[in-house]
């Protein structure tokens, strides 16, 4: 099953294809101003670079948040899109989510951290339970001293950007382990990686209901 997976929920650009545990292709661009406006023309760089038509994918995942406001907006209308205009079915993945996706079971426990606003991090806590990467409760929006404080009593694995913005804190705690860029970073193929057991499963999100996951207000900057 060919699924293509759309990220723009940080300062990548990031389309991937997956097919049965494979990555068939993946084309990432720096965020910019303007790389929102450029998603549809990379994944048609996408198709023509994996030998792909557009008829021949099964699927689309795409990332729902946290992230930029404008990016998940912008991802989600295009992969709402796809979804009907080629009447394949959608699945939705929270971007932590995405960034665990193929991680293999370093350590028992890991912590996704997302940069927000100021000394603010989207923050979720997972264990490996059965095989898989299991969120312990939902995204949460933490201070940085929150997160810091936290007892690490048995070895942790940290990924994402946020956790590389406060590496010299955590690196105190000789539990932490924090994952290097770019392995510890989202991208489109790991989006779709990260859906493959839903789509696997056939437990699709309904087109016109998914919506992003915001966590906080909108206030003109993105």
């Amino acid at each position: 099953m060919k699924i293509l997976g759309i990220d723009t929920s940080t300062n990548l650009l990031s389309v991937g294809m997956y097919e049965d545990g494979y990555c068939l292709g993946e084309v990432s661009i720096k965020r910019h101003a303007r790389h929102t406006e450029m998603l549809t023309d990379v994944i048609q760089q996408l198709l023509a670079l994996s030998a792909i038509g557009l008829k021949d994918v099964d699927g689309v995942a795409v990332v729902l948040g946290p992230g930029s406001f404008t990016g998940l907006r912008i991802a989600l209308g295009t992969a709402k899109g796809l979804a009907l205009g080629c009447e394949i079915p959608l699945v939705g993945v929270p971007t932590t989510d995405a960034y665990l996706s193929g991680i293999p079971c370093f350590f028992k426990n890991a912590v996704v951290l997302i940069n927000s606003r100021k000394n603010e991090f989207y923050c979720c806590y997972y264990e490996y339970v059965n095989n898989q990467w299991v969120a312990e409760k939902d995204i949460q929006l933490l201070m940085s001293e929150d997160i810091i404080s936290r007892s690490y009593d048995s070895p942790y694995l940290f990924l994402g950007e946020g956790s590389h913005k406060l590496a010299p804190a955590l690196k105190e705690n000789v539990n932490v382990v924090i994952l290097p860029e770019p392995v510890g970073l989202a991208s489109g193929f790991r989006v779709a990686e990260a859906a493959s057991r839903r789509f696997k499963n056939n437990e699709y999100d309904d087109v016109d209901s998914l919506i992003p996951l915001y966590y906080h207000k909108f206030q003109g900057v993105d």
